[in-house]
This record gives structure tokens, C-alpha cells and sequence, in this order.
């Protein structure tokens, strides 16, 4: 059951969507704070 969770198209959805989401959110953090973020990071570093 669990693996036909991880490997189910909506997981595959929502983690895409969730890193859209997440890179957007950076961006504009970014942009407020004069940062440069790469794009398509894989979250938080600390």
C-alpha cells in the first residue's frame, strides 16, 4: 500500500506542484531581500 502511494500519479502531481510552488516562494523571498536563490532547489539548507 505504501509504495502504491509513493508511485501514484497524484503524489507525482502534488510533489511537482509543491516544488513549483516552492521555487516561486523563493524567488520572491529573493527579490525582497536582494538574495540570488538557484531556482529548482530541493528546499532549506539548514
Amino acid at each position: 500500500v505504501l509504495q502504491q502511494m509513493v508511485k501514484h500519479p497524484l503524489t507525482d502531481k502534488g510533489i511537482k506542484s509543491f516544488r513549483e510552488d516552492w521555487d516561486k516562494a523563493r524567488q520572491v523571498v529573493a527579490e525582497k531581500t536582494g538574495e540570488e536563490t538557484a531556482v529548482g532547489g530541493a528546499g532549506p539548507t539548514h
